[in-house]
């Protein structure tokens, strides 16, 4: 009787141990069930210079998007479609200012939750990144270039 309880226990131990060391990810390898980065899409627009008070309605679609400006020039604002986000997308904003002495000032409008207007003073550059929560882009954070 021991010997057959020791080899059903042998047994039943080999199967779990069978049974962790399985390669098929839980998540799923099917499109759309990924979580491991390997299908991270990114993109990246870039703008030289913005125009009079210029008002920019940008549609992201990927899980990481850069908007860049390189000159701005006058005030702007900024805004976000959310009719092809998904849940985790980020955008980020890299700003950078002429050299006006005040600074320009840039707004965030549209589907957008952010902490305010955020001032690029002169001469300086400035990022702020919005997460996609499934509703609106929200802040994540903001940093001003201190030289």
């Amino acid at each position: 009787m021991k010997k057959l309880l020791v080899s059903i226990v042998s047994l039943l131990a080999f199967a779990i141990m069978a049974n962790c060391q399985d390669t098929i990810p839980r998540f799923g390898t099917t499109a759309g069930n990924d979580n491991t980065g390997r299908v991270i899409t990114y993109a990246y627009t870039h703008y030289l210079t913005t125009s009079a008070t210029a008002v920019l309605y940008q549609k992201p679609h990927c899980s990481v998007t850069i908007y860049k400006i390189d000159s701005l020039r006058h005030a702007l604002t900024d805004s976000l479609s959310v009719s092809r986000a998904k849940l985790g997308d980020r955008v980020t904003f890299i700003f950078a200012c002429d050299s006006l002495t005040a600074g320009r000032v840039v707004t965030f409008g549209n589907h957008i939750k952010s902490a305010g207007t955020l001032t690029v003073t002169k001469k300086k550059k400035a990022t702020a990144t919005f997460i996609f929560d499934g509703v609106a882009w929200i802040e994540e954070n903001r940093a001003i270039c201190t030289n």
